[in-house]
């Protein structure tokens, strides 16, 4: 999975860069975008999903899975 990432005042914005998220890379793509989070220490968080041309069931629970774990820290992901 490849993410890019920016930083615009108490917002990360994180872009897939991928054209699919699914049961191949789902579960990598999950574990980065939460390392990204733990190492920033932001939890407001946009993802931009405007490379993506295809996302199955297993990235749909990827992106829940990030979901979860921020607001379990007062976050909240856009």
């Amino acid at each position: 999975i490849k993410l890019s990432h920016q930083i615009q005042g108490t917002v990360l914005t994180i872009v897939l860069l991928n054209e699919s998220l699914d049961a191949m890379n789902s579960s990598s793509c999950k574990e980065k975008i939460i390392d990204l989070i733990g190492e920033t220490g932001y939890t407001k968080v946009v993802l931009d999903l405007s490379h993506l041309q295809f996302i199955d069931s297993s990235g749909l629970g990827a992106l829940l899975a990030v979901q979860r774990s921020l607001y379990s820290q007062g976050g909240k992901l856009k």
